[in-house]
């Protein structure tokens, strides 16, 4: 739930923060193979075989938009730890 009463510098420090912890766990290439490898289990796993092409299109959507996150998200951290 988001805390309407920060102000937006308390935000944007918050933010910082749990993106700088983020990344201090892998990198965003690391953080992209991960989600690759998991996304590859998903489609190839025997549960799997009983989704709908809608199924596996959300699965793909999830994945290529989770993917674009990591990526936005190492252009912010750049920014703001330089």
């Amino acid at each position: 739930m988001r805390n309407q009463n920060l102000t937006p510098t308390v935000a944007n420090a918050a933010t910082a923060n749990i993106i700088a912890d983020f990344f201090s766990l892998q990198d965003a290439e690391t953080f992209n193979s991960m989600l690759w490898q998991m996304y590859l289990s998903a489609v190839s796993s025997p549960l799997a075989d009983g989704w709908d092409a809608g199924e596996r299109a959300e699965m793909a959507f999830l994945y290529k938009h989770l993917s674009e996150m990591v990526a936005s998200l190492e252009n912010i951290h750049h920014n703001t730890v330089s």
